[in-house]
């Protein structure tokens, strides 16, 4: 009978924390986000690029990152994926500076906790893998 009530205890204790494991992933995921959330300067290791974006890293509910760039509008961030440790986003640039009227880079970044720093490439469309490095504002 004492072995069947503790078959019956470790059951119950293991249908617990099944049910508890979805939400740590999901808490461990927001936390994880959460580090991303702020303005990010971005800077660039090429010679021929001379500007200095700032993007904003959102967390909405939905859990979900949103990434904009306030100074220029015409910047789409989409396919934004972050696994704990690497950020992945498509950048589309739609403007009239290249002949098909939008151009699309391809970001891949290796989050570095201290100081907070995205650090990785950006493939251009050119299919030019160029350093890049978001530096987390205060």
């Amino acid at each position: 009978m004492k072995t069947f009530l503790r078959i019956i205890q470790l059951s119950a204790i293991a249908f617990l924390l099944t049910l508890g494991l979805p939400s740590c992933r999901a808490w461990r995921i927001k936390k994880d986000y959460q580090r991303l959330v702020g303005s990010w300067k971005e800077e660039w290791g090429a010679q021929d690029v001379q500007y200095q974006d700032v993007y904003q890293i959102a967390y909405t509910n939905a859990n979900r990152l949103i990434i904009t760039c306030q100074s220029r509008p015409h910047y789409i961030v989409s396919g934004v994926n972050y696994d704990g440790k690497v950020l992945r986003l498509q950048l589309e640039i739609r403007d009239n500076k290249y002949n098909t009227g939008s151009a699309l880079v391809q970001y891949e970044l290796k989050f570095v906790a201290n100081p907070p720093t995205l650090i990785g490439t950006a493939l251009n469309h050119e299919q030019k893998a160029i350093p890049v490095k978001w530096i987390k504002q205060q």
